[in-house]
């Protein structure tokens, strides 16, 4: 059983892509602030409408995502 002593920051990301296999990002020397005002949401039928994609649009979306992490990964590097 976990102590509050034993506690410690970390953060763990970690997705699976064909293009890059399995990526992992972990730290746990990091400095979060988070912002009041919430940069975008989702409306509710955007939302309902991505569950509806025909495949095709599905696999953009998906690419979009892999796009995001490369960016992610690529800020992670230049920083360390």
């Amino acid at each position: 059983m976990l102590k509050v002593s034993d506690w410690a920051n970390s953060l763990y990301l970690e997705r699976y892509s064909h293009t890059n296999g399995r990526v992992v990002i972990e730290t746990s020397t990091f400095e979060l602030e988070i912002d009041p005002e919430p940069a975008w949401t989702m409306a509710a039928e955007d939302e309902q409408a991505q569950h509806l994609l025909p495949q095709s649009a599905a696999e953009a979306a998906a690419d979009a995502e892999s796009e995001w992490m490369n960016r992610l990964l690529d800020r992670v590097s230049e920083s360390e």
